[in-house]
């Protein structure tokens, strides 16, 4: 009963293309290219009701400057103007109804492949400060349809190592990695906004964003596939009338700030728009995704019938239960605060995790990613606050996991009402068996938990925290609460994160933004620790800590004083080249000589936040991050 045009480079590889975006640096710069391509497909043709057509046109633009469209057939990289089918008719002397004039006016637009072979984009040498966009006109004929566009095959790569690029802090963990296993940091930098533009490549007041962010998350967010809107304004999706145009905008920048880390760096990725007819059709389909859950569904029986890389779409609405990830997939949702999933009272499943003293402790995760590779994007998990019912309770938990969770926001994982109790985490991820694993948090929020945010614990686990926001309950002698836990034989990268507001009033406990305890050792650069008792603390641990702000701005009455990096001992903690929320530097909180700089022999009688028993000097006289 309908007819699908897709721009189409298979099922797994993505049903659609605009084709592959790889973006990939050379030396200081950067280059990108895309590919279109296009597939049409049949279903049901045997009683065909009529046809969908979608072709497109673009104009691309870098640094302001005009680079690539279609039609372009003087070469001067400035679109054509499109002529109108009552222009063609003039001109050709012939009714505006005649078949001829119609095809004249579909052929102005593009069929790919076969009127695109060559690099949609080629930018050599992309410096940081540079940015592009690109707008698409979707065209499509003979029958109303529904429009989707998504992404896949997504990659991205460590390229290699230029000088200025080994010494920056970010690399450190890449330097350890093997080249197949290195990330790179390109995806993390270059912000990208998808909009509906009016036609003119420039977002404006009342043009609707569909997603935006770091290149990471509008790729993790295409990866389920944006249903396109006819008309945004409304609350309803309104499908695509037949014979319409609509624009789409995707604007990218790469941030002077600290490029070092892109160098050499790669990105690759599939973009492609699918059709459907809105006959028959209600447009609730996900054409990018192997399975979709509805409120009124549920998530757990979508995973236990899930294939090893299906991608399940959560729709927006709140999904009361727990989920057991046990398949390697992702679950996509529409958004934190839109898709949520809410701790049930009694959690089903549980599993004892060994610990270094030799008992075991009972976790109890509502999303619990176990034994597998999984990505987590775009929702809440709301724990409830049924920590008190549920041992060792945490909102999202993995035991020997793979895991990426992005834009991502884990909330009330607490007692009801908040209490004492050493539990209740955001995101905890144990290691219990020495495998080399990573687990990566970025661009996500952690808040309201009972004792700590983020814990990542464990020989031979990686963990990576980056671009999030960890906020405690502020100044409470209820809990020490730890923002970022690194223990028992973990690594520890957290990069240009913001961490606050965890103080404890009562007596013999601490609480801290950033603590390491027995790790493997912790790297951190570009972090905002702020309104904490004390900033970063380590026993045990190995860490660097470069080009951040620590800020004690703590009012509260504490039985130990604010500090902004403490040592306990049994490792060594280089401070160096960081701001302490006063120009003239760090000061001494726990008496004279606790503060000395090992090495240098410096006092610190500055006026900034405290610090005891680390490297401190030299020391920036203004904020990094702010």
């Amino acid at each position: 009963m309908s007819r699908q045009t897709d721009f189409t480079l298979s099922r797994r590889q993505i049903l659609g293309g605009i084709g592959t975006v790889s973006i990939a640096s050379v030396g200081a710069g950067v280059g990108t290219r895309a590919y279109f391509s296009d597939q049409e497909t049949f279903t049901n043709n045997e009683l065909t009701a009529g046809e969908l057509d979608l072709k497109v046109d673009w104009q691309q633009t870098y640094n302001g400057d005009p680079v690539n469209a279609f039609p372009d057939g003087d070469g001067d990289d400035v679109q054509d103007e499109i002529e109108t089918r009552q222009e063609i008719a003039s001109d050709a002397g012939l009714p505006i109804d005649s078949p001829s004039v119609e095809t004249a006016f579909r052929e102005q637009f593009a069929d790919v492949p076969d009127d695109r072979t060559a690099p949609l984009i080629q930018l050599d040498d992309l410096k940081p400060g540079d940015e592009g966009e690109v707008t698409f006109s979707l065209h499509l004929f003979d029958n109303p349809g529904y429009i989707w566009l998504g992404s896949s095959n997504q990659s991205h790569a460590e390229g290699g190592f230029t000088e200025p690029e080994l010494d920056d802090i970010d690399e450190v963990d890449s330097r350890d990695t093997p080249p197949e296993d290195r990330e790179g940091d390109l995806i993390d930098r270059i912000e990208a906004t998808i909009w509906y533009d009016d036609g003119d490549n420039q977002q404006q007041d009342g043009e609707t964003t569909l997603v935006s962010g770091t290149l990471r998350t509008v790729l993790c967010r295409l990866g389920a596939g944006l249903a396109l809107d006819a008309d945004p304004s409304t609350e309803t999706r309104d499908c695509f009338a037949g014979d319409t145009t609509r624009h789409l905008g995707l604007r990218w920048s790469l941030p002077v700030d600290h490029a070092n880390e892109v160098q050499s760096d790669s990105v690759t990725f599939d973009l492609g728009f699918a059709t459907e007819q809105c006959r028959h059709n209600d447009g609730a389909s996900a054409p990018f995704a192997d399975a979709i859950v509805t409120p009124e569904g549920s998530i757990q029986s979508a995973v236990d019938a899930a294939s090893p890389g299906d991608v399940i779409k959560l729709r927006a609405g709140t999904y009361a239960e727990q989920v057991v990830i046990d398949t390697p997939l992702a679950l996509v949702g529409e958004g934190r605060g839109e898709t949520v999933v809410e701790s049930p009272e009694s959690l089903g499943t549980s599993y004892d995790r060994p610990q270094r003293d030799g008992g075991t402790a009972t976790e109890s995760p509502v999303v619990f990613v176990d034994g597998t590779d999984a990505e987590l994007c775009s929702l809440t998990v709301d724990g409830a606050r049924n920590a008190g019912d549920n041992r060792n309770f945490s909102g999202i938990g993995l035991r020997n996991a793979n895991a990426r969770i992005v834009d991502v926001e884990t909330v009330r994982t607490t007692n009801d009402p908040f209490a004492g109790a050493q539990h209740g985490n955001g995101i905890a991820a144990f290691n219990t068996d020495g495998t080399a694993r990573r687990v990566a948090v970025r661009e996500s929020t952690v808040h309201d938990y009972q004792k700590t945010g983020v814990v990542g614990e464990g020989d031979g686990l990686t963990m990576i925290v980056a671009d999030t926001t960890v906020t405690g309950q502020g100044a409470t002698d209820e809990n020490g609460q730890n923002g970022v836990q690194i223990s028992g034989g973990a690594a520890g990268y957290l990069f240009r994160n913001v961490v606050t507001d965890n103080v404890y009033t009562g007596a013999t406990f601490t609480a801290t933004g950033v603590i390491g305890v027995d790790a493997a050792g912790i790297t951190l650069s570009e972090n905002r620790l702020a309104s904490n008792q004390f900033g970063l603390a380590a026993s045990g641990t190995d860490v660097v800590a470069h080009r951040n702000d620590f800020e004690n701005d703590v009012s509260a009455t504490l039985s130990f004083p604010p500090a902004g990096v403490v040592n306990y001992g049994g490792g060594d903690v280089d401070a160096r080249r960081n701001w302490w929320g006063d120009a003239s530097g760090p000061s001494e909180p726990y008496g004279s000589g606790t503060g000395t700089d090992p090495v240098t022999g410096a006092t610190p009688d500055g006026s900034g936040a405290g610090v005891v028993g680390a490297r401190w000097d030299p020391f920036l006289t203004s904020p990094v991050t702010q």
